[in-house]
Protein backbone atom coordinates (compact mmCIF):
# COMPACT_ATOMS: atom_id res chain seq x y z
CA UNK A 1 0.00 0.00 0.00
CA UNK A 2 2.97 2.27 0.93
CA UNK A 3 3.12 3.88 -3.00
CA UNK A 4 -0.91 4.79 -2.66
CA UNK A 5 -1.39 6.13 0.83
CA UNK A 6 2.47 6.81 1.60
CA UNK A 7 2.10 8.62 4.93
CA UNK A 8 -0.55 6.18 6.93
CA UNK A 9 1.73 3.29 5.12
CA UNK A 10 4.97 5.11 6.82
CA UNK A 11 3.25 5.67 10.16
CA UNK A 12 2.26 1.70 10.28
CA UNK A 13 5.27 0.54 9.51
CA UNK A 14 7.51 2.73 12.38
CA UNK A 15 4.47 1.58 14.70
CA UNK A 16 4.46 -1.98 14.16
CA UNK A 17 7.98 -2.65 12.27
CA UNK A 18 10.19 -0.68 13.67
CA UNK A 19 9.67 -0.38 16.97
CA UNK A 20 10.18 -3.85 17.83
CA UNK A 21 12.95 -4.08 15.06
CA UNK A 22 16.09 -1.40 15.10
CA UNK A 23 17.60 -3.51 12.13
CA UNK A 24 15.10 -3.08 9.98
CA UNK A 25 15.59 -0.47 7.33
CA UNK A 26 14.47 2.94 8.73
CA UNK A 27 10.99 3.76 6.19
CA UNK A 28 8.86 1.57 4.60
CA UNK A 29 9.82 3.09 1.30
CA UNK A 30 13.77 1.47 1.66
CA UNK A 31 12.21 -1.99 1.85
CA UNK A 32 12.27 -4.33 -0.88
CA UNK A 33 8.79 -6.16 -2.04
CA UNK A 34 8.16 -9.17 -0.80
CA UNK A 35 8.43 -11.94 -2.92
CA UNK A 36 5.24 -14.46 -3.16
CA UNK A 37 5.85 -17.64 -1.42
CA UNK A 38 3.10 -20.02 -3.56
CA UNK A 39 3.42 -22.67 -1.31
CA UNK A 40 1.93 -21.23 1.62
CA UNK A 41 -0.99 -20.56 -0.03
CA UNK A 42 -4.38 -22.24 1.34
CA UNK A 43 -6.65 -23.32 -1.87
CA UNK A 44 -8.62 -24.72 0.53
CA UNK A 45 -9.26 -22.20 3.63
CA UNK A 46 -9.95 -19.61 0.44
CA UNK A 47 -12.55 -22.17 -0.65
CA UNK A 48 -14.41 -22.56 2.63
CA UNK A 49 -13.98 -18.59 3.14
CA UNK A 50 -15.95 -18.03 0.09
CA UNK A 51 -18.42 -20.19 0.86
CA UNK A 52 -19.04 -19.26 4.37
CA UNK A 53 -18.98 -15.47 3.48
CA UNK A 54 -21.84 -16.45 1.11
CA UNK A 55 -23.94 -17.80 3.60
CA UNK A 56 -23.02 -14.69 6.29
CA UNK A 57 -24.72 -12.46 3.53
CA UNK A 58 -27.14 -14.36 3.56
CA UNK A 59 -27.82 -14.80 6.90
CA UNK A 60 -27.78 -10.90 7.92
CA UNK A 61 -30.44 -10.38 4.52
CA UNK A 62 -32.75 -13.13 6.16
CA UNK A 63 -32.02 -11.27 10.00
CA UNK A 64 -32.91 -7.97 7.90
CA UNK A 65 -36.53 -9.15 6.66
CA UNK A 66 -37.45 -10.16 10.02
CA UNK A 67 -35.78 -7.04 11.05
CA UNK A 68 -33.90 -9.23 14.00
CA UNK A 69 -30.82 -6.91 14.98
CA UNK A 70 -27.27 -8.54 15.37
CA UNK A 71 -27.69 -7.99 18.97
CA UNK A 72 -30.15 -10.34 19.49
CA UNK A 73 -28.85 -14.10 19.58
CA UNK A 74 -31.49 -16.55 17.86
CA UNK A 75 -31.34 -19.96 18.57
CA UNK A 76 -30.18 -21.37 14.69
CA UNK A 77 -29.55 -21.55 11.47
CA UNK A 78 -29.68 -23.78 8.52
CA UNK A 79 -28.19 -24.17 5.74
CA UNK A 80 -27.84 -25.71 2.60
CA UNK A 81 -25.50 -27.85 1.50
CA UNK A 82 -25.18 -30.45 -1.73
CA UNK A 83 -22.60 -32.65 -0.57
CA UNK A 84 -20.76 -34.05 2.10
CA UNK A 85 -17.36 -31.93 0.71
CA UNK A 86 -19.77 -28.63 1.06
CA UNK A 87 -20.77 -29.85 4.47
CA UNK A 88 -17.46 -30.33 5.54
CA UNK A 89 -16.22 -27.53 4.57
CA UNK A 90 -18.60 -25.79 6.28
CA UNK A 91 -18.13 -27.01 9.42
CA UNK A 92 -14.57 -26.41 9.34
CA UNK A 93 -15.66 -22.33 9.97
CA UNK A 94 -18.59 -23.21 11.61
CA UNK A 95 -17.29 -20.90 14.89
CA UNK A 96 -16.93 -18.16 12.53
CA UNK A 97 -20.86 -18.16 11.13
CA UNK A 98 -22.07 -18.89 14.89
CA UNK A 99 -19.98 -15.34 15.75
CA UNK A 100 -21.25 -13.51 12.37
CA UNK A 101 -24.67 -14.09 12.69
CA UNK A 102 -24.82 -14.47 16.42
CA UNK A 103 -26.56 -17.71 16.50
CA UNK A 104 -26.06 -20.49 18.92
CA UNK A 105 -25.81 -23.74 16.10
CA UNK A 106 -25.48 -24.47 12.92
CA UNK A 107 -27.86 -26.99 10.85
CA UNK A 108 -27.97 -28.40 7.92
CA UNK A 109 -30.76 -29.85 5.50
CA UNK A 110 -30.74 -29.56 1.87
CA UNK A 111 -35.11 -28.62 1.47
CA UNK A 112 -35.55 -25.51 1.82
CA UNK A 113 -39.54 -26.58 1.71
CA UNK A 114 -39.87 -26.86 4.88
CA UNK A 115 -38.67 -23.42 6.32
CA UNK A 116 -40.20 -21.89 2.96
CA UNK A 117 -42.67 -21.71 0.18
CA UNK A 118 -41.98 -20.34 -3.49
CA UNK A 119 -43.87 -18.17 -5.57
CA UNK A 120 -43.77 -17.44 -9.18
CA UNK A 121 -44.58 -13.58 -10.37
CA UNK A 122 -44.14 -12.30 -13.57
CA UNK A 123 -42.41 -8.80 -14.54
CA UNK A 124 -45.43 -7.56 -16.50
CA UNK A 125 -43.35 -4.02 -17.38
CA UNK A 126 -41.23 -6.48 -19.02
CA UNK A 127 -43.28 -8.98 -20.61
CA UNK A 128 -46.43 -6.96 -21.54
CA UNK A 129 -44.85 -4.79 -24.02
CA UNK A 130 -43.33 -7.79 -25.23
CA UNK A 131 -46.22 -10.12 -25.56
CA UNK A 132 -49.49 -7.51 -25.85
CA UNK A 133 -52.98 -9.63 -25.93
CA UNK A 134 -50.74 -12.96 -25.08
CA UNK A 135 -49.89 -11.47 -21.75
CA UNK A 136 -52.93 -12.79 -19.48
CA UNK A 137 -52.55 -16.22 -20.89
CA UNK A 138 -48.87 -15.83 -19.98
CA UNK A 139 -49.42 -14.99 -16.74
CA UNK A 140 -51.68 -17.65 -16.10
CA UNK A 141 -49.44 -20.23 -17.37
CA UNK A 142 -46.80 -19.38 -15.07
CA UNK A 143 -49.33 -19.31 -11.99
CA UNK A 144 -49.95 -23.34 -12.72
CA UNK A 145 -46.18 -24.10 -12.96
CA UNK A 146 -44.26 -25.70 -9.87
CA UNK A 147 -43.05 -22.91 -7.85
CA UNK A 148 -39.99 -25.41 -6.89
CA UNK A 149 -39.60 -26.85 -10.49
CA UNK A 150 -39.19 -23.46 -11.99
CA UNK A 151 -37.22 -22.48 -9.54
CA UNK A 152 -34.56 -25.32 -10.13
CA UNK A 153 -35.08 -24.32 -13.85
CA UNK A 154 -34.26 -20.93 -14.03
CA UNK A 155 -31.36 -21.86 -11.86
CA UNK A 156 -30.17 -24.50 -14.54
CA UNK A 157 -30.71 -22.86 -17.69
CA UNK A 158 -31.26 -19.03 -16.26
CA UNK A 159 -34.77 -19.52 -18.20
CA UNK A 160 -38.03 -20.65 -17.76
CA UNK A 161 -39.80 -22.68 -20.29
CA UNK A 162 -43.36 -22.07 -20.60
CA UNK A 163 -46.35 -23.56 -22.83
CA UNK A 164 -49.34 -21.65 -23.79
CA UNK A 165 -51.46 -22.19 -26.63
CA UNK A 166 -49.07 -24.68 -28.35
CA UNK A 167 -46.48 -22.02 -28.50
CA UNK A 168 -43.37 -22.28 -26.07
CA UNK A 169 -41.68 -19.19 -24.07
CA UNK A 170 -38.60 -18.59 -22.77
CA UNK A 171 -38.80 -16.68 -19.84
CA UNK A 172 -35.76 -15.25 -18.27
CA UNK A 173 -34.89 -14.56 -14.82
CA UNK A 174 -35.41 -10.99 -15.78
CA UNK A 175 -38.89 -11.60 -16.68
CA UNK A 176 -40.16 -13.96 -13.72
CA UNK A 177 -39.41 -13.47 -10.12
CA UNK A 178 -38.85 -16.54 -7.89
CA UNK A 179 -40.46 -14.68 -4.63
CA UNK A 180 -39.70 -16.37 -1.29
CA UNK A 181 -42.08 -16.53 1.48
CA UNK A 182 -40.63 -17.79 4.77
CA UNK A 183 -42.59 -19.82 7.03
CA UNK A 184 -43.84 -18.75 10.44
CA UNK A 185 -40.92 -18.94 12.83
CA UNK A 186 -38.10 -18.38 9.94
CA UNK A 187 -36.67 -16.01 7.97
CA UNK A 188 -35.21 -17.49 4.69
CA UNK A 189 -33.08 -15.94 2.41
CA UNK A 190 -32.14 -17.92 -1.13
CA UNK A 191 -29.53 -17.34 -3.64
CA UNK A 192 -29.77 -20.13 -6.67
CA UNK A 193 -30.06 -23.21 -5.31
CA UNK A 194 -28.26 -22.09 -1.60
CA UNK A 195 -30.43 -21.16 0.88
CA UNK A 196 -30.11 -19.66 4.76
CA UNK A 197 -33.26 -20.45 6.85
CA UNK A 198 -32.73 -18.69 10.16
CA UNK A 199 -34.99 -19.55 13.95
CA UNK A 200 -36.51 -16.21 14.68
CA UNK A 201 -38.30 -17.86 17.97
CA UNK A 202 -37.10 -16.30 20.78
CA UNK A 203 -37.30 -18.13 24.08
CA UNK A 204 -36.65 -15.72 27.21
CA UNK A 205 -33.04 -16.79 27.71
CA UNK A 206 -32.17 -15.10 24.27
CA UNK A 207 -34.33 -12.47 24.94
CA UNK A 208 -32.52 -11.81 27.68
CA UNK A 209 -29.15 -12.80 26.61
CA UNK A 210 -30.24 -9.71 23.80
CA UNK A 211 -30.54 -7.30 26.51
CA UNK A 212 -27.61 -7.87 28.17
CA UNK A 213 -25.38 -7.44 24.64
CA UNK A 214 -27.51 -4.07 24.13
CA UNK A 215 -25.93 -3.24 27.61
CA UNK A 216 -22.78 -3.87 26.92
CA UNK A 217 -23.45 -2.00 23.14
CA UNK A 218 -24.47 1.36 25.58
CA UNK A 219 -21.87 1.36 27.90
CA UNK A 220 -19.06 0.65 25.52
CA UNK A 221 -20.85 4.02 23.53
CA UNK A 222 -20.44 5.54 26.61
CA UNK A 223 -17.06 4.86 27.98
CA UNK A 224 -16.03 6.05 24.48
CA UNK A 225 -18.25 9.82 25.14
CA UNK A 226 -16.78 10.14 28.36
CA UNK A 227 -13.26 9.93 27.05
CA UNK A 228 -12.13 7.11 28.60
CA UNK A 229 -9.17 5.18 28.46
CA UNK A 230 -9.48 1.85 26.83
CA UNK A 231 -8.02 0.17 30.02
CA UNK A 232 -10.09 2.01 32.76
CA UNK A 233 -11.67 -0.06 34.81
CA UNK A 234 -15.24 1.50 35.64
CA UNK A 235 -18.09 1.24 37.62
CA UNK A 236 -21.70 1.20 36.41
CA UNK A 237 -25.36 1.31 37.09
CA UNK A 238 -28.36 0.92 35.36
CA UNK A 239 -32.00 2.42 36.17
CA UNK A 240 -34.21 0.36 34.08
CA UNK A 241 -37.49 -2.25 34.11
CA UNK A 242 -37.09 -5.22 35.35
CA UNK A 243 -36.94 -6.78 32.43
CA UNK A 244 -33.40 -5.32 31.96
CA UNK A 245 -32.64 -5.34 35.36
CA UNK A 246 -33.32 -9.23 35.14
CA UNK A 247 -30.83 -9.41 32.45
CA UNK A 248 -28.37 -6.96 33.82
CA UNK A 249 -28.07 -9.70 37.53
CA UNK A 250 -28.26 -12.83 34.75
CA UNK A 251 -25.49 -11.96 32.46
CA UNK A 252 -23.17 -9.94 35.16
CA UNK A 253 -20.39 -11.31 34.55
CA UNK A 254 -20.68 -11.15 31.13
CA UNK A 255 -21.23 -7.14 30.92
CA UNK A 256 -18.75 -6.38 33.76
CA UNK A 257 -15.63 -8.24 31.76
CA UNK A 258 -17.03 -6.74 28.49
CA UNK A 259 -16.88 -3.14 29.74
CA UNK A 260 -14.25 -3.51 32.09
CA UNK A 261 -16.06 -3.07 35.02
CA UNK A 262 -15.30 -3.73 38.45
CA UNK A 263 -18.65 -2.78 40.28
CA UNK A 264 -22.07 -2.48 39.33
CA UNK A 265 -23.93 0.06 42.01
CA UNK A 266 -27.26 1.22 42.38
CA UNK A 267 -26.97 4.92 42.48
CA UNK A 268 -24.99 6.91 39.72
CA UNK A 269 -22.12 8.81 41.94
CA UNK A 270 -21.21 12.44 41.97
CA UNK A 271 -18.58 12.14 38.91
CA UNK A 272 -20.72 9.54 36.70
CA UNK A 273 -21.05 10.53 33.09
CA UNK A 274 -25.58 9.58 33.10
CA UNK A 275 -27.20 9.55 30.13
CA UNK A 276 -30.95 8.03 28.88
CA UNK A 277 -31.03 5.54 26.71
CA UNK A 278 -33.76 2.90 25.02
CA UNK A 279 -32.35 -0.50 25.58
CA UNK A 280 -34.44 -2.73 22.90
CA UNK A 281 -37.80 -0.97 23.83
CA UNK A 282 -36.92 -0.15 27.89
CA UNK A 283 -36.30 3.28 28.88
CA UNK A 284 -32.84 3.46 31.02
CA UNK A 285 -30.94 5.03 32.51
CA UNK A 286 -27.00 3.98 32.69
CA UNK A 287 -24.21 5.49 34.42
CA UNK A 288 -20.41 4.91 34.04
CA UNK A 289 -17.34 6.58 36.49
CA UNK A 290 -14.11 5.84 36.42
CA UNK A 291 -12.58 3.84 38.90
Amino acid sequence: MAPFTPFIAEEIYQNLVRSFDSDAPESVHLCDYPEVDTNVINEELESDMERVRNLVVMGRAARNRAKVKIRQPLSAITVSAHSNAERESISRLVDLIREELNVKEVRFAEDVGQFATFQLKPNFKLLGPKYGKLMPDLAKAVAELAPSTARRELDLYDELKVEVSDKTFHLTKDEVAVVVESKEGYAVEAEGSYFAALSTELTDELISEGFARELVNKLQLMRKEADFHISDRIKISVQSAEIVQNALAAHRDYIMGETLALEIVQEPGPRAFVKEWKVNDQDAVISVERV
